[in-house]
């Protein structure tokens, strides 16, 4: 078990971004469900905080099939994780609006038709691009906005990496993500204690107890 524990915890951050902002990170979640955390301006619900995590944890049970067992979140932690990495992501939308980087709607609309899900015959479907949307229960308004927090946080996690000297450099077993990830952790951390201080982040740990 711990060797795959090993073996699945490098990518996480990577594979989690892809759960955050296609259709469970959009900003219109039920105005009755719990809030689990308040980051700034921005308040994490409990509703998307349980979708991400069921995502999650579905992606480790078709991966790892036969050999998965739930003693595997366990030791992975993923509650946590999942609280983390989510809170991780609003901390770098608040820092990448005080720091003026936006998306232009040019910017958005090359993204969107550059993406493989909604292409036909390598081009841009417009039909699929709003079925798909349609059969996962997202507006194009919805779809639109994470898109451009997905871009804005991409944006500033460069800057944050080409700041700490984690922008590059050799990816042999894993270093250079162990690196990104800890410059990421680093800049993270220092700006929720910033928040801490003027009062404008608080978790409720008991929400996912």
């Amino acid at each position: 078990m711990q060797k795959n524990v090993k073996w699945f915890i490098l990518p996480f951050a990577m594979i989690i971004v892809s759960f955050i902002f296609w259709g469970v990170g959009t900003k219109q979640d039920s105005p009755t469900s719990q809030v689990l955390a308040e980051i700034g301006p921005y308040k994490l619900d409990a509703q998307h905080y349980w979708r991400v995590y069921e995502q999650m944890a579905s992606y480790y049970r078709s991966v790892l099939k036969e050999q998965f067992n739930e003693e595997m979140l366990k030791a992975l932690d993923l509650k946590n994780k999942v609280l983390d990495e989510l809170v991780q992501q609003k901390i770098l939308l608040i820092a990448a609006e005080e720091n003026g980087i936006k998306v232009t709607d040019r910017q958005l609309q090359e993204a969107i038709m550059s993406d493989s899900t909604f292409m036909r015959d390598g081009h841009f479907d417009r039909n699929i691009y709003l079925r798909t949307l349609q059969l996962n229960r997202i507006s194009p308004s919805q779809y639109e906005q994470s898109k451009r927090d997905e871009l804005a946080t991409e944006r500033i996690r460069r800057l944050i990496l080409e700041t700490y000297g984690a922008a590059s450099g050799s990816d042999k077993d894993n270093s250079l993500l162990l690196k990104q990830q800890t410059a990421l952790k680093a800049f993270v951390d220092g700006y929720k204690r910033m928040l801490q201080k003027k009062g404008e982040y608080r978790v409720n740990l008991e929400t996912i107890s």
